[in-house]
C-alpha cells in the first residue's frame, strides 16, 4: 500500500508497505524492467558518470550483492520510505511511518524489516530514534569508486504487536 504525504498540492514524501517482504521485491523488479525498458533508447546520451552508475547498479543486483539476510520469519512485512530533502525533519517521516506502521499491525504483522545505508546518516538516526533496531550490518564494495572510505548496508527492524 502507497502512503503519500502532501503540502500545498505537492507530494512531500511517500511510504510503500508491505505485508510480506516479497510483495515489495515483486514491485521493485517490475519498476527496475519498466525503467530499463523507457531508459534503454536514451542511456548512451546520458552523462558518462550516469551510465557507470547505472551499469554498476545494474551488475551488482543481478549478481545478488545487494542481498541480505532473510529476516522475513520475524520480521515478514517490510516498507520504504522516501521524503524530499527540503521536508525531512518537518514530521512528514513520521506521520508516514506511523501510518504504515498502523497499517501492517491491522494487517497482522509481527514486524517491519527495512534497510538502507551508513550513507544515510539522518535515515540511521530516523529509525533508531523510533523503536528500529539495527539487526545486520555489511560492507560493500558498491560505492567504493565514490565513497572510498567505505559503506555498510543496514538492516533495521522493530517488532509489532500484532494478534
Amino acid at each position: 500500500r502507497l502512503f503519500v504525504a502532501e503540502s500545498e498540492s505537492q507530494a512531500r514524501g511517500y511510504v510503500f508497505a508491505a505485508p510480506e517482504a516479497r510483495l515489495l521485491r515483486r514491485h521493485r523488479l517490475a519498476g527496475c524492467a519498466a525503467r530499463i525498458a523507457r531508459e534503454a533508447p536514451v542511456f548512451f546520451f546520458r552523462p558518462r558518470a550516469d551510465r557507470a552508475f547505472y551499469l554498476r547498479y545494474v551488475s551488482f543486483a543481478l549478481r545478488g550483492k545487494f542481498s541480505l539476510p532473510d529476516f522475513s520469519a520475524g520480521y515478514p512485512a517490510t516498507l520504504h520510505i522516501n521524503i524530499s530533502p527540503d521536508c525531512q525533519g518537518s514530521g512528514f517521516g513520521s506521520a508516514l511511518l506511523h501510518e504504515a506502521e498502523q497499517y501492517l499491525w491491522s494487517r497482522g504483522a509481527a514486524g517491519i524489516h527495512l534497510s538502507t545505508t551508513t550513507l544515510n546518516r539522518a535515515a540511521l538516526k530516523f529509525y533508531a530514534a523510533r523503536g528500529y533496531e539495527e539487526l545486520y550490518s555489511r560492507q560493500t564494495r558498491f560505492y567504493e569508486p565514490w565513497e572510498p572510505g567505505g559503506v555498510s548496508l543496514v538492516l533495521f527492524g522493530k517488532k509489532l504487536c500484532a494478534g
